[in-house]
């Protein structure tokens, strides 16, 4: 599998960037809605679950990452994916994470947190954790 190389390492499987690529392109096409402009509009996106809804931040670490609402979970959560575009730790860019959030309650705090959860290895197996990300950093799923 051909990988993107950045700093001198192989990093990410070419196929991951496209996939990623195809999403963000569709979320910004004329089917899709358009991107979040702010947090407000990004948690009401979530909390209505509004599929293919992205929005792009940057984190305290220096991060830019860029979510996206994945659709509804079958118990009526909301599935979220994350890519880091830009990381202090360049392993960890284009390089997916998904997990699902509550639809209710206070969704920046539970964004953040579930983030966290995720990359430490702490979160709730109800947080449904995955991706090429926790793979990278040998973490359960």
């Amino acid at each position: 599998m051909r990988t993107r190389k950045r700093n001198g390492l192989a990093s990410v499987p070419l196929v991951l960037l496209a996939l990623w690529a195809v999403e963000a392109n569709s979320m910004m096409g004329a089917d899709g809605p358009p991107p979040c402009e702010s947090q407000a509009c990004f948690i009401e996106a979530v909390s209505a679950c509004k599929a293919e809804t992205s929005f792009m931040t940057t984190t305290a670490a220096n991060a830019q990452a860029q979510y996206l609402v994945e659709g509804s979970t079958d118990d009526g959560r909301c599935k979220v994916g994350m890519i880091y575009m830009q990381h202090p730790r360049s392993e960890w860019t284009y390089t997916p994470l998904h997990f699902v959030l509550d639809r209710d309650g206070d969704i920046g705090n539970e964004l953040k947190r579930t983030v966290e959860d995720c990359l430490s290895g702490d979160a709730d197996r109800d947080r449904q954790c995955s991706g090429p990300l926790l793979e990278q950093l040998s973490l359960p799923q």
